[in-house]
């Protein structure tokens, strides 16, 4: 985030103008001021400013793997016996959005495709999410007071873009590329794609 501030204020000199997201360099403007918590107080006014789930897995020796998505700030880890879904700046509206499906597994340990599944779920809920999260920051005595605007604001739409099962196919389809399962083989049903989960819970298309 420094060096991308860095860079604008270089190329503003120059003249040439930065071809950066002003809402990717607004989400990182808030991420940074968040891990400020790394090394002074800050606190947070009665709100989580993020979704993390974190779920066992059934083999205990997984092998560390990461993938992370930029623009939405979504990331996911798997290493050992444990497996890190997160989505760092939503207000934990996609942990909410995928509640019914979480209830389901709690406490359960998962195979790799069922982590994976999971994974694609957030990644895929992170893109359909339509708000850019506001926060009113204000450090007093040393302490930043973090406070979060509503979501829902002016807009009378859904906070999520309609959910496609041929879409989230795609996605799943690259979540699973170890196991050779294909997009067709995936949404062979349209109205049911592939799952490992029995009761798989999954939003309503739209």
């Amino acid at each position: 985030y420094i060096e991308m501030q860095g860079a604008i204020r270089l190329q503003q000199l120059s003249g040439d103008g930065m071809n950066m997201s002003q809402g990717l360099m607004h989400k990182f403007g808030n991420l940074h001021t968040m891990l400020q918590s790394i090394y002074r107080e800050v606190v947070l006014e009665d709100f989580t400013p993020w979704s993390i789930v974190v779920v066992p897995l059934e083999n205990e020796e997984t092998a560390f793997s990461f993938r992370d998505e930029i623009n939405t700030l979504t990331f996911s880890l798997k290493f050992k016996d444990f497996g890190i879904v997160a989505c760092l700046q939503d207000n934990g509206t996609n942990k909410r959005y995928h509640q019914e499906i979480l209830n389901a597994i709690n406490g359960q340990k998962l195979s790799e495709q069922q982590f994976e599944e999971i994974a694609a779920r957030f990644f895929y809920s992170a893109y359909l999410f339509n708000r850019l999260p506001e926060y009113t920051i204000m450090p007093v005595d040393g302490v930043i007071y973090i406070d979060a605007m509503p979501l829902q604001g002016m807009q009378n739409k859904p906070l999520f873009d309609a959910w496609a099962h041929k879409t989230y196919g795609q996605v799943l389809e690259n979540f699973w590329k170890p196991w050779g399962h294909t997009l067709f083989e995936i949404i062979k049903d349209p109205r049911a794609p592939m799952s490992y989960f029995e009761s798989p819970f999954l939003p309503a298309q739209a």
